[in-house]
């Protein structure tokens, strides 16, 4: 039996990487000796010899040139480029895995050849997002733009050229559920955390709550800015972490208007190394209103701090034993929560220790992948 890997993941020397994702499951399938082929973004020197760069490099060279020189966003071509030649140059295998859910060419040419096609999901069904962007859009009178629709629609129609489908939570899985992809065809399985890079707790006066995002009309980062603001803890601080990304004028002035006027709420922008944030975070919050996984909930919780999340980004989260679950657009809920944390403190520091195990405890991601996997042969009878 055989699998070949698609990723847009850069493999190969530390500094070069830009996804570790995958990483779990290319190490488990070549350790069993399963593994025929990966495909990715960027090769250097990556410890399995069957691996090539999808997109020529030259190819690759001459678009970035052009988005250099001309200040072109030419991310669209880049990934049809990627699509394109990765469907050219796969080889046959019994199994192929596409990481992330966004390669229809290379997965309909995964059937041509005999093959199966399993993609992992790494966002919720596109039209469950495009009506959360929808609505996040009105509520702070923004407009929805017609190139937002499009590729929320060109997402949703990739999705029928895959066999199976593996998504990254419980949440992620009902969404494609509800728009119609066969339920016993879709597997869970959960990402890995790096625990070797886990900051060491430090001691700290001040309640400080922690958020890790990239803003975009889904991140809800709006709702725990009106939390904080209805809380006036004393020597307690906010701090953000990231940049807006794909947000709405209306969403900025709003979310701004508030930081601003805060001394407490601490920006920090964006970072290469969150986890220096975690290090003496006395909560962490990520009120997502779609989240397919929340891998920073996990770098939270491996750091011993108890989180606070949205039913639509708990991941492994257990309400009341690891941190709290909250419905999605609640303020108040989310208010709740931290005022309980601030003022219990054992308990916190109780379900920081039980979220570091939960992350501990876990199965491996590669694991979890190769089992699915096994399974997926039984059932096409390979």
């Amino acid at each position: 039996m055989s699998v070949s890997i698609v990723t847009v993941g850069n493999l190969g020397e530390k500094e070069n990487l830009k996804t570790t994702e995958i990483l779990p499951v290319i190490d488990v399938f070549a350790k069993k000796s399963e593994l025929r082929q990966v495909l990715c973004q960027i090769n250097t020197n990556f410890y399995f010899p069957n691996t090539h760069p999808a997109i020529p490099t030259l190819i690759r060279y001459f678009v970035r040139a052009l988005e250099k020189f001309f200040g072109l966003s030419l991310e669209r071509t880049t990934h049809t480029l990627f699509d394109y030649f990765a469907a050219l140059k796969l080889e046959k295998a019994d199994v192929t895995i596409l990481h992330p859910l966004r390669h229809g060419r290379a997965a309909r040419k995964a059937r041509k050849n005999g093959g199966v096609s399993v993609g992992i999901a790494t966002i919720a069904y596109p039209a469950f997002d495009e009506r959360i962007y929808k609505e996040e859009c009105e509520r702070f009178g923004a407009t929805f733009v017609a190139d937002s629709a499009e590729i929320f629609h060109r997402r949703a129609a990739i999705i029928g050229s895959f066999d199976y489908i593996i998504t990254l939570s419980d949440f992620t899985k009902a969404t494609y559920v509800e728009n119609g992809f066969p339920a016993e065809k879709i597997f869970l399985a959960s990402l890995d955390i790096p625990l070797s890079q886990v900051a060491e707790r430090k001691k700290s006066d001040k309640f400080k709550v922690v958020y890790v995002a990239y803003t975009n009309p889904r991140k809800g980062l709006p709702y725990l800015l009106d939390a904080w603001e209805s809380l006036k803890l004393p020597n307690a601080e906010l701090v953000l972490v990231g940049k807006y990304v794909g947000m709405p004028e209306e969403m900025i002035k709003y979310c701004d208007k508030i930081i601003n006027r805060n001394p407490s709420i601490k920006w920090v922008g964006g970072t290469q190394d969150p986890w220096q944030y975690y290090q003496d975070a006395s909560a962490f919050v990520l009120p997502s209103l779609s989240e397919c996984y929340g891998k920073v909930t996990l770098e939270a919780m491996a750091s011993g701090v108890p989180v606070i999340v949205s039913e639509n980004a708990r991941a492994i989260v257990e309400d009341g034993k690891t941190g709290f679950v909250v419905p999605i657009r609640d303020a108040k809920a989310i208010k709740e929560k931290i005022e309980y944390l601030y003022h219990n403190r054992e308990i916190a520091e109780k379900m920081g220790r039980e979220a570091r195990k939960a992350v501990e405890n876990k199965k491996s991601f590669g694991e979890e992948v190769f089992e699915i996997y096994q399974e997926i042969l039984k059932r096409e009878g390979k």
